[in-house]
């Protein structure tokens, strides 16, 4: 997605970094995505609309008391009239919880209870609400769930706001703080019309240092019953979890089988095409399609669709990337399609290339018995180094990184 891009209806996007989404339940509005965050939208003749344009933690169970701080520095040209929230907005999970940061507001100060308190974050005051919503829209469904909000003494539609400092405020209050899921710069109308141009929206998270070392094992070209079986009894010898990219065709009833012990293994299965062909041989639809048929085919076994890509060949585009709406998986590799080159030697490229946040590629091709030995000799070696193994998924968690968040990007490492 590059330029403008205006949307009418209800949307969820994502554009360079950022999720963008359009909500309304009636009525007339228009949002406009520009560049780095920013955003401009109208509503009128509505019951309840939001259009904000921030994060969502997707791949990430991010807890609160981690405290890394996420700082919004945003400029506003904000126009409502009627009742409306200029804020920072989101959701936490376990427990479940809809919270605001509000700066500015239209014809009515959110959110008409009694404040719990006063804080003082970013050089303003601000009074410190809860409130219970029943049985309400949520990103859990239908249900019920607390309303966390911190609402600034003066309006203000430029500055920063320090989410994390509101986090820390409200757990003085004995507020229960789970996993972020959500964090985004929200304009709300409610039963009102008005214009908004956010001209301004950098969303700054700051990483904490890594106390340990993560590496995620990923495999590629299976199923099968031979090598596949034996890669997962290495695995299983290590207790190491691997991430499979498979081929859809090779998916039948023999090899769901082992799709099976992969998964109990705790293992994850991730699409690697349907014929292994080179995609920018590939018209666009021949290309949706081999992913839409393996991602099926997985999804059955599974339960789950796959969340990860990884092209045949690693060969890609511009064509390719716009055309598979999933992140784009690399790794570190060792040539271990070549019968001549030994285990020895598969061990070692793969070890003199690996760090923290390493993604290492190995091949499970049928008959592949040389990267089982050298698999043996990696897991062993890594162990000693003191190194910890996860899935795919469970690394880009750990480091804090969406998948998504480089543009025509394959990942060979998570830092």
């Amino acid at each position: 997605m590059s330029g403008k891009m205006t949307w009418t209806e209800s949307t969820i996007g994502y554009k360079k970094g950022y999720d963008y989404e359009l909500w309304k339940d009636e009525g007339n509005t228009s949002m406009d995505l520009l560049e780095n965050g920013t955003f401009r939208c109208q509503w009128d003749n509505i019951n309840n609309a939001l259009f904000r344009a921030g994060k969502k933690y997707y791949f990430i169970e991010k807890p609160v008391a981690d405290k890394e701080d996420i700082v919004v520095n945003y400029g506003v040209d904000y126009r409502p009239e009627g009742n409306s929230y200029l804020c920072v907005y989101g959701w936490l999970k376990n427990p479940l919880v809809e919270y605001y940061i509000v700066d500015s507001w239209g014809t009515w100060r959110p959110p008409g209870a009694e404040p719990k308190g006063q804080i003082c974050v970013d050089g303003g005051t601000y009074d410190v609400y809860v409130t219970i919503r029943e049985n309400q829209p949520s990103i859990e469904g239908d249900t019920t769930f607390t309303q966390y909000w911190s609402v600034r003494t003066e309006k203000k539609t430029e500055g920063t706001i320090s989410v994390y400092k509101h986090f820390e405020e409200w757990t003085k209050f004995g507020l229960e703080l789970g996993n972020l899921y959500e964090v985004a710069l929200t304009v709300e109308g409610y039963q009102s019309k008005g214009y908004a141009e956010v001209y301004k929206n950098e969303l700054i998270v700051t990483k904490k240092i890594p106390e340990k070392k993560y590496v995620a094992m990923t495999f590629d070209d299976g199923p099968n019953t031979v090598t596949t079986q034996q890669m997962l009894d290495v695995l299983e010898e290590f207790g190491v979890p691997g991430t499979f990219f498979l081929i859809g065709q090779y998916i039948n009833d023999d090899t769901r089988e082992v799709m099976k012990r992969q998964l109990k293994l705790g293992c994850e299965l991730e699409n690697h095409s349907f014929t292994h062909t080179a995609f920018t041989e590939l018209t666009v639809e021949q290309m949706q399609e081999q992913v839409a048929k393996t991602n099926e085919l997985i999804r059955e076994v599974t339960g789950r669709t796959p969340m990860f890509f990884r092209p045949p060949f690693i060969s890609v585009n511009d064509q390719v990337f716009e055309s598979v709406d999933m992140p784009f998986i690399m790794g570190h590799m060792c040539t271990d399609w070549d019968e001549n080159n030994r285990s020895f030697d598969r061990a070692g490229l793969i070890l003199k290339q690996v760090k923290d946040g390493s993604i290492i590629l190995l091949h499970d091709t049928y008959g592949n018995s040389l990267s089982v030995r050298a698999l043996q000799l990696i897991l062993g070696a890594l162990k000693e180094e003191g190194y910890e193994f996860v899935t795919l998924s469970e690394l880009f968690r750990i480091k804090g990184i969406d998948p998504r968040s480089k543009g025509n990007h394959c990942w060979s490492i998570v830092e």
